[in-house]
């Protein structure tokens, strides 16, 4: 994601005050549901964004990401087949659907159930969203 990626620069990182990052923070937040959240909400999702140690977590985090790790992980899913159930907002900006579908498709033992949303569905599609989530613990899979 380039809006995560541009923090392994770490000019980029020294560069990026704890307001930046928090301002960011609320317009991606904001861009994550359907609705448009009020302002007690947003401080809710923010609050733990105020803390200066999780904004440098974060950052350092960030410039760590590399999708290979991640795809290292492959082989290892495939042989655990562990039933595995993705819930995802069909209209996931940040995340794309695309990816549930294809990590549906490689690994064993996986299935989707796409509702209503984007990045945050328990806030656009709670009730399905809990819906898919008892439906997977009460079969077992």
């Amino acid at each position: 994601m380039p809006a995560v990626e541009r923090f392994r620069d770490p000019e980029v990182r020294r560069n990026t005050s704890e307001e930046d990052l928090l301002a960011a923070r609320r317009k991606s937040t904001q861009g994550c549901a359907v609705r448009t959240f009020s302002e007690e909400e947003l401080e809710d999702y923010l609050s733990p964004w105020q803390d200066p140690a999780r904004s440098r977590s974060w950052m350092a985090m960030a410039a760590a990401a590399d999708s290979r790790y991640t795809l290292d992980l492959v082989p290892a899913l495939k042989e655990a087949a562990l039933p595995t159930r993705l819930v995802w907002g069909r209209d996931d900006d940040f995340q794309k659907i695309e990816f549930a579908r294809r990590y549906v498709a490689d690994i064993p033992n996986a299935d989707l159930v796409e509702v209503a949303g984007k990045h945050i569905p328990t806030e656009d599609s709670p009730d399905a969203v809990a819906a898919a989530i008892l439906e997977h613990l009460a079969t077992g899979r």
